[in-house]
């Protein structure tokens, strides 16, 4: 398979260069998966948070929607299946790509009894759908959650020519460092309807950066409180500035009207740094979790409204 040996080679070359991780990195069984016209990858690295405040609140009491969603379809419990979550999105679809244990031995089929699920396959491998999205299984320990077409079109893009993992997205990976459990990257702006969703009131004016950006990274250590840092690149050296003055301009507003019996929101505006370098927009800030926790809370799709059920071991060998 074209996309698999080419990913092959990324991964011993880049082997073969360091011994000891420098960067972070999209697991080799997850990244000949992803499709080709991805515009966003967000990671999480589950096995690094084991034991801190962040795995927890988030991953332990099921607050995180991808892994609410994936724990519906399946009755795999997150907090001890996975080892990393991958999120890819392009317009109109988003996928979730998971590297963990599944079933009690591996390479075998988990025997699933979450309600309401149909089990199948397509082309050979396992596809368990309840209406119209799905999660699908491969022998790598691997797996992925979305619509049921695009799960079809990951397994028909494998041997389709001319396809391949969108490259230069995971090359831009390889600029974050190991140490941050969570990251996000993308080469495309935000489109109008997805901007106007984020930006309202005093933010607006963030609205023509959001749609002008050429690239952007952003990366956070979460294993003690959310210490997030972001770059992003645009056109020119004059939209770098203008964004950097916007954001100070709305910290200054902000705690303007901040009463001083908010102190977590003030500490929040004292870790704001933001800088502009050329055509790069950089900032970083810390948050203790209690403060991003309510924001995690309020999103519908963080809690399944499927009964959830533990898997009992596994039973069929995988066909694949």
């Amino acid at each position: 398979m074209k996309r698999a040996f080419l990913f092959a080679v990324l991964v011993l070359a880049s082997a073969g260069c360091r011994t000891a991780p420098v960067h972070a990195r999209i697991d080799a069984a997850i990244a000949p998966l992803v499709p080709g016209d991805s515009t966003v990858l967000a990671g999480l690295r589950i096995d690094r948070l084991r034991g801190t405040p962040f795995f927890q609140t988030f991953v332990a009491n099921g607050k995180l929607p991808a892994l609410a969603a994936f724990r519906s379809l399946t009755g795999l419990d997150p907090a001890v299946d996975i080892y990393e979550v991958l999120y890819a999105m392009r317009p109109g679809h988003d996928l979730i790509f998971v590297r963990g244990k599944f079933g009690g031995q591996f390479g075998f089929e988990p025997r699933f009894n979450a309600p309401g699920v149909q089990s199948g396959s397509y082309k050979g491998y396992y596809l368990f759908t309840e209406g119209s999205r799905g999660v699908i299984f491969f022998n790598s320990g691997a797996a992925a959650v979305g619509g049921v077409e695009d799960l079809k079109r990951i397994i028909d893009d494998r041997d389709r020519p001319g396809a391949h993992p969108p490259m230069s997205l995971i090359a831009m990976v390889d600029g974050v460092p190991a140490s941050a459990q969570l990251w996000m990257v993308t080469e495309s702006g935000l489109s109008a309807s997805q901007n106007g969703a984020l930006f309202t009131g005093n933010a607006a004016g963030l609205s023509r950066y959001a749609l002008g950006m050429r690239q952007a990274t952003a990366y956070a250590d979460v294993s003690t409180q959310f210490d997030l840092h972001a770059r992003v690149t645009f056109q020119n050296d004059s939209t770098a500035r203008e964004c950097r003055d916007t954001v100070q301009a709305l910290a200054g507003v902000a705690r303007a009207r901040i009463a001083q019996s908010e102190p977590q929101l003030l500490s929040l505006l004292d870790s704001l740094k933001v800088e502009a370098k050329r055509s790069e927009f950089r900032f970083s800030l810390q948050a203790p979790f209690q403060m991003i926790e309510p924001l995690i809370a309020a999103n519908p799709a963080t809690t399944s409204s499927q009964p959830e059920s533990r898997l009992p071991g596994s039973s069929n060998p995988r066909p694949r």
